[in-house]
């Protein structure tokens, strides 16, 4: 496979170029890294023939698989464009499972051994919509596998994954590049790249600036100055401080909750409290019911009005509104992101985050956008707090939506996987504010990862959930 000078132009807002000279992919697999405004992104799309080129591409071995946030972005969309929840008057959960595997391919028996060795089997015949995060990663990879492909493009494909199917998912990848597939790999966190993988290539500002051989690439400056990020400042001061509750008061309770979609039993028993100054993590495999559990928390799940839960001095369901519990609360996770639709710049994405929405519908005051560039600022893209939110890579967009989030200094900060789509330098800046916040008691954390991250030093107590 050989690229040559290739320029983009994938949103008709914002100029985004990626340009690429004499690179010769071809007879290795590669991983691709490069911080969040390198263009690895548009690498993947441009091989996966969704976007405009000039120059040329020779070489490239059909059938192509991909496995990236902009096909299950998609896919998302296709979905709630066919959704018929008000013509059939429920909800309407979108195809199952099987049926989107077998949109690849009609061989049933491949699909269903596939949908077990990723544990997807119990949730065959379920609906797209009603899979967690990992699941949906879990399908989108199960999709591009069925295709049996020659060439298959990766982002981050263990991201959302839990330990089993990471290690099921990371031998099989390791085989099909020994098989002969060639890998496109591409890594926002170079520490994430699989061992196994002899070359790598960094983009740069939109260019292809090294690829080389491992020992080569790993010995360059360039490579060294993909993990650099200090940030010595304090963050901002909060714009304004939330009541105190009641000394007995917790910021959340469930008891015996249980939560279940027909006969599938998603948990049950589930007795636990969230006391005042408490930072918890929780844990648990794809389909354990973290999700819902945060759903439960933020009022978002049907469910939580048959539950016996109390959250922030208020018994639920006694004449409280969501707005009473999300006001408290500041939330990042992938359904956030995959569903904020709304065309706005970035410090509007993130000015609304003081008022729970998604947009901004009331007037904005100038100590709120004030508030908002010191944050932006705090991060280093205040440059980009004019440009659309849509028009920002993957990556850029996580770290715009987790600003949003600590803007308004919430009482409770739950976090679902913030760091995926993140650089590692990103990635640093981030847990330096999550632990700045928590030492000034600013908030209380619920993190969800299926990873330990070194730099988080919080601690957490453990809710270990159940498959």
């Amino acid at each position: 496979m050989y690229l040559s000078s290739v320029i983009s132009l994938p949103n008709r807002h914002v100029r985004h170029s990626i340009t690429v000279t004499d690179w010769n992919l071809s007879g290795y697999s590669w991983a691709v890294t490069g911080r969040n405004n390198s263009g690895k992104e548009l690498l993947l799309e441009l091989l996966a023939g969704h976007l405009d080129m000039q120059g040329s591409l020779t070489g490239m071995n059909g059938p192509v698989s991909v496995v990236s946030f902009a096909e299950q972005q998609r896919l998302v969309e296709r979905e709630i464009k066919e959704d018929e929840s008000d013509l059939i008057d429920e909800i309407d959960n979108g195809r199952s499972v099987l049926a989107l595997m077998q949109e690849v391919t009609n061989e049933q028996n491949k699909c269903e051994g596939l949908a077990e060795k990723l544990g997807l089997s119990a949730l065959i015949h379920h609906g797209f919509r009603s899979l967690s995060t990992g699941e949906t990663r879990k399908l989108i990879l199960a999709r591009a596998l069925l295709k049996r492909p020659n060439t298959l493009l990766l982002h981050d494909p263990y991201e959302g994954l839990d330990i089993n199917a990471t290690q099921y998912v990371d031998s099989l990848l390791q085989q099909l590049s020994r098989s002969g597939v060639q890998l496109i790999y591409v890594s926002d966190r170079p520490s994430d790249i699989p061992h196994w993988l002899e070359h790598i290539a960094v983009f740069e500002t939109g260019k292809l600036a090294l690829a080389a051989d491992k020992q080569s690439v790993l010995a360059s400056c360039l490579w060294q100055s993909l993990t650099t990020a200090h940030q010595s400042s304090p963050c901002p001061t909060p714009l304004e401080q939330f009541d105190t509750l009641a000394i007995n008061e917790p910021i959340f309770e469930i008891r015996s909750g249980q939560v279940s979609y027909g006969n599938n039993q998603v948990f049950k028993d589930l007795n636990w409290r969230i006391e005042q100054g408490e930072n918890w993590r929780v844990i648990g495999p794809n389909g354990s019911g973290k999700t819902t559990l945060l759903k439960l928390i933020c009022g978002d799940h049907p469910q939580c009005y048959s539950n016996w839960i109390r959250q922030f001095g208020m018994q639920r369901g006694n004449g409280e509104t969501i707005w009473d519990i999300k006001r408290r609360i500041g939330l990042v996770n992938a359904e956030l992101q995959l569903n904020y639709r709304v065309k706005v710049n970035v410090i509007t994405a993130v000015i609304s985050g003081y008022f729970d929405s998604v947009g901004v519908y009331r007037e904005i005051s100038q100590c709120h956008k004030n508030h908002a560039k010191n944050w932006l600022d705090w991060f280093g893209i205040a440059e980009l707090a004019n440009q659309p939110f849509h028009g920002l890579s993957y990556g850029q967009q996580r770290l715009v939506l987790i600003i949003r989030a600590l803007v308004k200094s919430p009482l409770l900060l739950i976090l679902d996987e913030p760091l995926q789509g993140l650089d590692e330098s990103n990635a640093q800046l981030v847990l330096t504010a999550i632990n700045r916040i928590i030492e000034a008691q600013v908030s209380q954390l619920l993190y969800v990862s299926h990873r330990d991250e070194p730099g988080l030093h919080a601690h957490c107590q453990v809710l270990s959930l159940a498959p």
